[in-house]
């Protein structure tokens, strides 16, 4: 593990303890739907991305902390399902379909596609109802994503997708969401 990967480590872990602390004080605005779909894509991620060698510690990290996340909301009965989520799981459902029939490489790619899908629960949420006090750790969270992104020097298609995608994609919904907060004063 190199430097970029041990800060992004650690700005992803202080991240998602802000975002606990804020649901342990009030769940409301924090989306169950999207932390249980991000913890079954990050390891469908992570698996794939073991498969080709490449780097997976990243999506097995969110995928222990989306588990940990989604329990304690649900410990917190915030685990609401919207028609909106049921549209979504298709999607994602049909991007692991689309890796069970194609292989590794354009697996991972379907799956951060469905990450990003994932997230629009959450995105939903903040546009209807911006929680002020998770801007921090969004923030937080899309640096942790930006360190993994730079820990890699991977060019080649194959390379970024093994090495690069998977905090891209999870980096550029987590700056989508951190950017509604602030528009959303």
């Amino acid at each position: 593990m190199n430097s970029s990967e041990i800060a992004g480590t650690v700005f992803i872990l202080i991240s998602y303890l802000m975002i606990i602390k804020i649901i342990i004080k009030n769940p409301e605005g924090i989306s169950f739907s999207s932390f249980v779909l991000w913890a079954i894509l990050d390891c469908i991620t992570a698996i794939m991305i073991f498969l080709k060698d490449g780097s997976w510690f990243l999506p097995a990290l969110f995928t222990f902390l989306s588990i940990f996340v989604s329990i304690i909301l649900w410990l917190k009965n915030e685990r609401t399902w919207s028609k909106n989520d049921i549209n979504i799981s298709i999607l994602i459902l049909i991007c692991i379909i689309f890796w069970f029939f194609t292989g590794e490489t354009e697996g991972t790619i379907a799956a951060t596609i469905a990450v990003i899908l994932a997230g629009l629960s959450q995105l939903k949420m903040t546009i209807e109802k911006p929680k002020r006090e998770t801007l921090y750790s969004w923030t937080i969270f899309t640096f942790g994503n930006f360190f993994f992104y730079m820990a890699s020097d991977a060019t080649l298609y194959e390379e970024f997708v093994k090495e690069r995608l998977c905090p891209f994609g999870n980096g550029l919904m987590s700056l989508i969401i951190t950017t509604v907060i602030l528009l959303k004063k």
